[in-house]
């Protein structure tokens, strides 16, 4: 009695006794198989498959429980995650990668290839194949590695209850969230009771965001502005959340940075001068630089060009010239001598000459700050022939007068009888 006890335990054994199956958590090493390709099989392994989830079914066809495990994966996890509901996420996880799901066959004999190819493709699986090579040989050792225990022996009923093993693992090498090929899901048996813990560890899965580097799409604009004037300059750029920063000088010199200008905007100060600006966008995957921007600054509005801008002139009266108010004095001594271009009853202020000292003097009135003319100061003994008299030769002095200023003359010394004294106001 005792010796058939002992012999009952003993052949037992082999259904029994194995390892623990590797756990939840756990690094798979790289597993090859082989998968139907057309009318015959390849050798693949597990570096096939990178950057997605992949989700193996190992079966055995003939068997009822293996049968039902691998269809209730089919329904509750495969068919889950291909609905057409789930849009651009249809056959991804909630984090758009992509899921790979293959039913293998533990039973390598050609006889069942119709029963697999046939029971695959009804429960929604992408590919199907061998746990073995391409040419049939070296059968379970997937379902041997992944329970945790290999049995020698050609019969599965000798695998007992454990002839079937349902994978998931993750094979994204850059997963912020689980290592490469880490195992998310492997058990025995799955029931609808499952589903819940599968999808959240599935969906669990996350991969390093694809920064894509940017690329300058709106460059900033070349334009012209009056001096002291300010100018904003835009750029656009493409990719993954560039940043920017903008730059004095040539495109792609970095040495003139623009403190604090971070943004696809910038508002220059106010410039007197030209100047060149670019942008530079970039992220963690790269850069890219915009065409110069070249601000040509014109110099400010003054003297007699501005004093035209501030009156309504009749088309072609506005020059140096004219005298649209047919008053006898022309724009430009109205200009100088701070008159009213279009009202004609202004009057020319006189020139005086003074001998009251033994200097002789030119007394005459003008605008204040007058800028963009010269004055020219002349004499003449005969007055047909006129000689220009240098500044370094006369002597200057003003009074204020409120808007005019009264300009004294002094005027060089001279024996001459006869001499006359012209006062000429040209524009720059």
């Amino acid at each position: 009695m005792n010796i058939r006890l002992v012999a009952l335990i003993f052949g037992a054994l082999p259904i029994l006794a194995h390892a623990a199956q590797l756990p939840v958590g756990a690094t798979s090493n790289n597993r090859d198989f082989a998968i139907r390709s057309g009318n015959i099989f390849k050798n693949v392994d597990l570096t096939d498959y990178d950057g997605k989830i992949l989700l193996i079914m190992m079966m055995t066809p003939w068997c009822p429980t293996c049968q039902s495990t691998s269809q209730a994966v089919g329904d509750g996890i495969l068919d889950h995650f291909n609905a057409s509901s789930r849009g651009t996420l249809r056959g991804k996880n909630a984090n758009g990668i992509e899921i790979h799901s293959i039913l293998l066959s533990t039973e390598e004999a050609e006889a069942w290839d119709g029963v697999n190819a046939s029971f695959a493709s009804t429960n929604s699986y992408a590919e199907w194949g061998l746990d073995a090579n391409a040419q049939r040989n070296n059968p379970r050792q997937n379902l041997g590695y992944f329970r945790g225990g290999f049995i020698e022996a050609t019969d599965l009923h000798a695998w007992g209850n454990d002839r079937r093993r349902v994978v998931t693992l993750n094979l994204v090498r850059n997963s912020t969230s689980h290592a490469y090929r880490e195992i998310i899901i492997n058990q025995n048996f799955f029931s609808s009771a499952d589903n819940s813990a599968a999808r959240s560890a599935i969906n669990a899965i996350q991969t390093a965001p694809v920064i894509i580097a940017p690329m300058i799409t709106t460059h900033p604009v070349s334009t012209t502005i009056s001096s002291g004037g300010t100018v904003t300059l835009r750029a656009a750029a493409s990719g993954t959340s560039p940043g920017f920063q903008w730059y004095v000088g040539t495109s792609g010199v970095t040495t003139s940075p623009v403190s604090g200008a971070t943004s696809p905007t910038y508002t220059t100060p106010a410039l007197a001068t030209n100047r060149t600006y670019w942008v530079r966008a970039k992220n963690d995957s790269g850069t890219d630089d915009s065409r110069v921007a070249n601000i040509t600054v014109t110099p400010p509005v003054t003297g007699f060009p501005l004093w035209q801008s501030a009156y309504s002139f009749p088309s072609g009266k506005s020059g140096a010239n004219d005298d649209p108010d047919l008053d006898g004095i022309p724009n430009l001594l109205e200009y100088f001598h701070g008159l009213h271009p279009l009202q004609n009853n202004s009057k020319l202020p006189l020139v005086t000459f003074s001998t009251a000292t033994a200097s002789r003097k030119l007394i005459y009135q003008r605008a204040k700050n007058l800028t963009g003319l010269t004055v020219i100061h002349r004499f003449s003994s005969d007055f047909r022939n006129w000689s220009n008299i240098p500044n370094t030769s006369l002597g200057f002095a003003t009074r204020d007068l409120g808007t005019n200023e009264e300009v004294t003359v002094t005027l060089p010394a001279t024996t001459a009888t006869t001499r006359f004294y012209q006062i000429t106001v040209e524009p720059l």
